[in-house]
């Protein structure tokens, strides 16, 4: 890659880090400001905290670590690149749909390993119901992590490095939306944790 290109390379990826960190940052506070200290923003951080968890493996760990540097021996050789990249998709796809679905059996106890003190509390009901809609987020989140390897790769660097700004933006507007319409906000969040995996993705 020629400095004028890496140079465009690193800003573009370095203004888009930097958005989703002050984005995260004013979700954190409207979340905090929203639930505040309560049994809700604790089950939504606990729900929240299990797919980020998986994340770290499939997206950001030993799949994605393996499969860019494969793809990018293949897409320099010309060794068809997109065949081994849609076969990969479609194997990992496989994999976290049923680890997605197997979560979704094992959520009570997922939870209580992660928070032992909610046995017998109402924040486990609460961690399980938001769990389980927020857990999905990993399926979508991987993919995209993939997609987004396939994309730097490339060369490209826009779509794969402003994606992370969508989950933040997601959260925050359904914070927003919850309080304008008057639903839940523990539920209005847990819902927007897996559209923003979408959004990702797409």
């Amino acid at each position: 890659m020629k400095a004028p290109s890496l140079m465009r390379g690193f800003m573009t990826v370095g203004g888009w880090t930097l958005a989703s960190r002050l984005l995260g940052f004013g979700r954190d506070i409207m979340i905090a400001a929203t639930l505040g200290a309560g049994p809700v923003a604790e089950a939504f951080l606990i729900a929240f905290s299990l797919p980020n968890m998986f994340r770290r493996f499939f997206a950001e760990g030993a799949f994605n670590m393996a499969f860019v540097p494969m793809f990018s021996k293949k897409l320099e050789g010309g060794d068809d690149p997109v065949t081994f990249a849609r076969d990969a998709f479609a194997g990992l796809a496989t994999v976290l749909i049923a680890v997605t679905l197997i979560a979704q059996l094992l959520m009570p106890g997922l939870v209580l390993l992660m928070a032992s003190g909610f046995a017998e509390d109402e924040r486990l009901g609460l961690a399980v119901n938001y769990g389980r809609l927020a857990f999905p987020y990993i399926l979508f989140i991987s993919l995209a992590a993939l997609l987004s390897g396939v994309l730097n790769a490339s060369g490209r660097f826009v779509a794969a490095a402003a994606a992370p700004v969508l989950l933040n933006l997601v959260l925050i507007g359904s914070l927003v939306l919850a309080r304008r319409m008057g639903w839940d906000a523990g539920l209005a969040l847990a819902w927007g944790v897996p559209l923003a995996g979408i959004l990702q993705l797409a």
